[in-house]
């Protein structure tokens, strides 16, 4: 059993980035270019997700950095991001490490990617992307514009 990465899966699912956006588990058994099988989309709901420090980062409070009890800086392990949701009833929450500042990128893309796609809501993208006002405003007309460059390369 593999858990969705990337380079796990078989070609057909790996064609498809939608696919791999699920952070479910995913079985693949038998040969090269077997089907994904296990948990779908429409099984999973209250998806909830948390995107923090990076491993490394330094720790600030509102206004300062946050010391150790022997008086250097204190430092994240990078694992306080988590994903959250409901399965058949069961609720299942999952934390990861970020280990890079890549990584927290690319998963900052891929939950904007998943609001736009209406995967999950808007709530639950600025929430879990710890978005202010002003970013939200951000997102939405990303969002708008996302859809229509979307629509104008299915009209041309």
């Amino acid at each position: 059993e593999n858990l969705s990465k990337g380079g796990q899966h078989p070609p057909e699912c790996q064609s498809n980035p939608a696919n791999q956006a699920t952070f479910t588990t995913q079985k693949h058994s038998g040969s090269e270019g077997s089907a994904c099988s296990g948990i779908s989309r429409s099984q999973i709901n209250q998806v909830k997700f948390g995107v923090f420090a990076i491993l490394g980062e330094k720790l600030w409070s509102d206004t300062y950095p946050i010391a150790r009890f022997y008086g250097g800086p204190a430092y994240s392990q990078g694992v306080d991001s988590f994903i959250e949701f409901k399965f058949d009833g069961d609720k299942a929450k999952v934390f990861f490490q970020l280990e890079s500042p890549s990584h927290k990128v690319e998963l900052r893309r891929m939950m904007r990617l998943l609001f736009f796609h209406d995967r999950i809501d808007l709530s639950t993208t600025y929430q879990g992307l710890n978005l202010e006002y002003e970013e939200i405003q951000e997102l939405k007309k990303a969002k708008i514009k996302y859809l229509e460059d979307q629509q104008s390369k299915f009209s041309s």
